[in-house]
């Protein structure tokens, strides 16, 4: 019986060093589907696999990352289940969907990496996520994040249409000058107008 409490308690002891040494260090800053993958993985409501019915939602056990936050995975422990910690599973989403260097971001509600130790609350709202995210460094613009790729074509379609906007608007000045309606003096500060 004592050997295999021992057993038991040194199991345990390795299982927390594994869940350590696999922890993430130095400079990071995830990509926009990593941040979302985060934010489903913090919401105890999400769906996280639908194919085990009443086990589909849970608690948030691991979410690893890649060093340079593009790929990420993670794992949760079905509700009403007692699960044993170990970031192997997160890990191995991870690298499941492409990753190379997978390291643990958080443990359960709390990032991890570099030692930062903050506790995300269960009722932070999706802004508030990604505001502490900001805070701390692992979410910006100040890096080349890939953003959704709907709000890019957004971007996209208005820069063109305020582009053709404006060439429209010169046309119509340039006619109003050619007509005589305008003085040159007028057009050239119409001009200006538009281009600033």
């Amino acid at each position: 019986m004592v050997k295999i409490i021992i057993k038991g308690i040194i199991l345990s002891l390795i299982l927390n060093v594994n869940a350590f040494s696999s922890t993430g260090y130095g400079d990071l800053k995830l990509s926009y589907n990593s941040v979302e993958n985060l934010i489903k993985y913090l919401d105890s409501n999400s769906v996280h696999n639908r194919t085990l019915g009443a086990d589909q939602k849970g608690t948030p056990s691991f979410f690893s990352v890649t060093s340079n936050g593009e790929i990420s995975g993670y794992s949760y422990c079905p509700r009403g289940y007692s699960c044993r910690p170990s970031p192997a599973v997160a890990l191995r989403s991870c690298k499941d969907r492409g990753g190379n260097n997978c390291k643990v971001f958080a443990r359960g509600r709390k990032i991890v990496w570099n030692k930062v130790n903050y506790r995300i609350s269960r009722k932070a709202t999706r802004q508030e996520i990604i505001k502490i995210l900001e805070d701390l460094g692992f979410y910006g613009e100040n890096v080349a994040i890939k953003e959704n790729p709907k709000i890019t074509k957004k971007k996209e379609n208005l820069k063109k249409e305020n582009k053709e906007n404006i060439v429209s608007q010169l046309k119509s000045l340039k006619d109003l000058y050619n007509s005589g309606d305008l003085s040159k003096e007028q057009y050239e500060k119409a001009k200006k107008k538009l281009l600033d």
